[in-house]
């Protein structure tokens, strides 16, 4: 199982030491200004960023997790995934490493429960930038939930690509999603996949 994550203007979360802002000054019509935090062009910015985050996460890397700049790819058993998200996420909390939701994918194992987003709505909050990271009796609950779903969901098929597929869709206020399948016994529609996603607000 897999979980990818976006950081979130990473670069502007590694402050710059005092005695280098200098080197990051530029001049304008409204006076002199330099840099407090790393900003995105600099030429070394990329390495050091990666040094950040490879400090960072060193316990984890090669284990269950891999980074590259502001990419984190969290992987392992389904068994052991959910403790894994765990350490990152506190990693996260712990250094103040803000996520973007919008491009980041926990499980992707959630093609196969129904409703996904239905389910993992309210957590998707922990992800936002104002959002502290306090666990609470409401996100336990949508998380035992989402467990009962993943070890209970119905048995995908294999697509049998002689016969019709069928496409079911829903739109709701929050979310959009669908469902694959094909008839099978009985003309009775069996899922072949699960897709939904989260919608943005413009949306």
């Amino acid at each position: 199982m897999y979980s990818f994550m976006d950081g979130f203007s990473d670069y502007n979360q590694v402050s710059v030491a005092k005695r280098d802002r200098e080197k990051t000054a530029f001049i304008t019509e409204w006076g002199a200004f330099a840099y407090r935090v790393m900003p995105f062009g600099l030429k070394n910015a990329p390495f050091s960023f990666q040094r950040v985050v490879t400090t960072m996460f060193e316990e984890y890397l090669n284990d269950f997790m891999q980074t590259y700049l502001n990419d984190f790819t969290v992987y392992g058993f389904r068994n052991d995934h959910l403790g894994h998200l765990r350490k990152y996420l506190e990693k996260c909390q712990k250094y103040s490493i803000s996520l973007n939701p919008n491009k980041s994918v926990f499980g992707i194992s959630s093609g196969f429960i129904r409703d996904f987003v239905h389910i993992a709505l309210s957590l998707f909050g922990l992800l936002q930038m104002d959002q502290a990271f306090e666990w609470s009796e409401a996100w336990q609950v949508t998380f035992e939930l989402l467990r009962h779903a993943l070890v209970s969901s119905s048995i995908l098929v294999v697509p049998d690509w002689n016969k019709l597929f069928h496409v079911h869709t829903d739109a709701l206020a929050f979310a959009i999603g669908a469902v694959l399948a094909q008839p099978r016994e009985g003309d009775r529609d069996h899922p072949i996949a699960y897709i939904s996603r989260k919608l943005i607000p413009v949306e």
